[in-house]
């Protein structure tokens, strides 16, 4: 709200002064259509943009000196530990002397603020709207009936000092001097502009403003001169047709009126009569005009950006994807973190760029939601992430979740965390050239900076890490497997590719995948099938593997995977099953039937 306040007096503030430095060179219509922007911007009181700005050094701010000893501040208990002050007294924690210095409940400063504000607005108001009743109700039982100009009703009335439009179904009046007077055409033709610049509106509009920012100056001023500026877009707009005579008619009446005791005035009143001549005789130059909506438009975007601080953090010129080891930054007051006591606390890792919290609209508030983007060298890296409500309370197995298509994360994601584990979803890479598998390589790259996060997570059971994927996701789940032997205790995966070889000799369709992945087939690039098929580690897998597989045409490629992981796997003693599935890869692809769903929850159950 306060971005909100503080764009909006900006905003106001440099209209106001294009308004007045503009004024006597620049279209006097423009400039009045520039006001419009201000009224969007009370109208949208939210941020659009943002724009990153330099962080701040807090070293250059705060020495580390022992006089300004760093203190680490618990946002969870909304305490602080505190360096030891000597010579101080000890205090008597008894339940006696505390509940004798409970203070008793005081009225926040925010709402007394907020009624403040609510009364000064209904005031201010009440004022407008009483007045402007008062003024239209005169008039009404005034007036005596004149003429009909361009469809509207013109009415005589000696209340007023100037001729005006007012009334509900607004309606044009006149003073009994401009009635008689030899310019009666102009002041109607003048009243007229008002109704179809659509005055009505913007005066109503104008008093709405006042209102609601009742305390801002700045607001006060810029509705003074906005009707300004309308009464001289009035006037352009009733001279930009005339001729050279006429004009020095339209001229000579506004200086008549001013010179005439208040007989009878056009617009707002007798003063300004030098910007009005200066309106109807200066021709107005159309590249002042420009710049000066131009600066407006500038404005109005401005007024819609927010800046956000940049993190002032070094990133990592590349991880060791066999040892990758990342440093925690310094958390609250350059405390340094060892464990994140909730995910809130992962903006305090160097590699994490961003950190979103959503709502959670499916399981009644039962699942915490995040959205956490990580920094690996060049690359930017999502992670979905899904937990418990109380994860901070308890200790929760975690799932790494390599689906083969991203957007199944509603599907399965919500699932797991529901059955009391915690799942990160790995949304793979973005980059400006492609967003895709990279296997083994940069993705488990990608994955071992979120796994160092996770162990070092206070709220994770460290003991019951599970990876679990389809597809490509199955070659990273295996990955996880060879590489935290410790960690993982369990892999499952459902349409496998574990033997690339027989895939490669089964189907022709991935021979891109090869040569784009692998810079050839098996037999062109051995060395890539030895480090990263499978099968060919199966003796490093240590934990339990279940593998559900399925008989579908249209997906041939994969026959014999699951065949060939748990061969391999029995040859070295390993723990492998298969679950054999008639339901189609296209309908069971990332454990979406609730038959595999079920199998993936004994599995867990059992060896977490």
């Amino acid at each position: 709200m306060m971005t909100y306040l503080l764009s909006l007096s900006a905003l106001a503030a440099v209209l106001t002064i294009i308004s007045i430095v503009f004024r006597e060179k620049a279209s006097a219509r423009m400039i009045y259509a520039a006001w419009l922007l201000l009224a969007i911007r009370i109208c949208i009181p939210v941020s659009l943009f943002e724009i990153e700005i330099p962080a701040i050094d807090s070293e250059v701010l705060i020495p580390d000196t022992p006089e300004t000893q760093q203190t680490h501040i618990d946002e969870k208990n909304e305490s602080a530990v505190l360096p030891d002050v000597p010579n101080q007294p000890e205090i008597n924690f008894s339940e006696d002397n505390i509940n004798a210095q409970i203070p008793t409940k005081k009225l926040p400063v925010k709402n007394i603020l907020n009624i403040i504000w609510l009364i000064g607005a209904c005031c201010v108001g009440l004022w407008l709207a009483t007045a402007r009743l008062i003024f239209t109700t005169t008039l009404w039982n005034t007036r005596i009936y004149h003429d009909e100009y361009k469809g509207k009703n013109v009415y005589i009335s000696d209340h007023i000092h100037s001729p005006c439009i007012a009334g509900l179904k607004p309606v044009i009046y006149i003073t009994p001097d401009a009635a008689c007077s030899q310019y009666i055409e102009l002041i109607l033709e003048h009243e007229h502009r008002h109704f179809c610049h659509g005055d009505t509106f913007w005066a109503l509009f104008r008093w709405l403003a006042i209102s609601i920012f009742w305390w801002n100056p700045i607001i006060w001023a810029a509705a003074v001169l906005s009707k300004q500026d309308g009464e001289l877009a009035c006037d352009e707009a009733v001279t930009a047709k005339l001729e050279k005579k006429l004009k020095a008619q339209y001229a000579h009446m506004i200086f008549e009126a001013a010179a005439s005791s208040r007989k009878y005035s056009i617009g707002f009143g007798t003063g300004h009569i030098k910007e009005r001549m200066l309106m109807i005789t200066k021709r107005k130059n159309i590249f002042i005009s420009i710049l000066a909506f131009s600066l407006s438009v500038i404005s109005i975007i401005a007024s819609f950006t927010v800046p956000v601080e940049a993190k002032n953090v070094p990133l990592p010129d590349g991880i060791d994807a066999d040892l990758p080891h990342g440093e925690l930054l310094d958390g609250p007051n350059g405390q340094k973190i060892e464990f994140f006591s909730e995910f809130d606390d992962f903006i305090f890792s160097e590699n994490v760029i961003s950190a979103k919290k959503y709502r959670d609209t499916l399981n009644n508030g039962a699942i915490e939601k995040f959205e956490i983007v990580l920094k690996n060298s060049n690359y930017k890296v999502k992670y979905n992430i899904t937990a418990p409500s109380d994860y901070d309370e308890n200790y929760y197995p975690v799932v790494f979740y390599f689906p083969d298509q991203i957007h199944t994360y509603e599907e399965l994601s919500n699932v797991i965390s529901a059955n009391n584990c915690i799942c990160l979803q790995y949304d793979l890479r973005y980059t400006y050239e492609q967003r895709g598998w990279d296997l083994a390589e940069k993705d488990f790259s990608d994955i071992s900076l979120m796994m160092e996060l996770i162990l070092s997570c206070d709220f994770v059971d460290k003991n019951s890490i599970f990876a679990v994927g389809s597809s490509n996701g199955s070659v990273l789940s295996m990955y996880m497997a060879r590489s935290y032997p410790e960690s993982i205790c369990g892999v499952a995966i459902t349409s496998p590719l574990c033997d690339w070889k027989l895939m490669h000799q089964t189907s022709d369709i991935h021979e891109g995948f090869f040569e784009y992945y692998c810079a050839g087939t098996p037999d062109e690039a051995p060395e890539e099938y030895e480090t990263r098929s499978a099968v060919t580690f199966a003796n490093e897998i240590l934990c339990p593997v279940m593998i559900i597989d399925y008989t579908d045409p249209w997906y041939y490629y994969k026959a014999g995977q699951a065949e060939a992981m748990k061969n391999a796997m029995d040859a070295v003693g390993g723990n492998c099953t298969i679950h054999k599935l008639d339901t189609p890869l296209s309908e069971a692809n990332d454990f979406k039937t609730a038959e595999a769903r079920e199998l993936l929850w004994k599995f867990i159950d059992k060896y977490k």
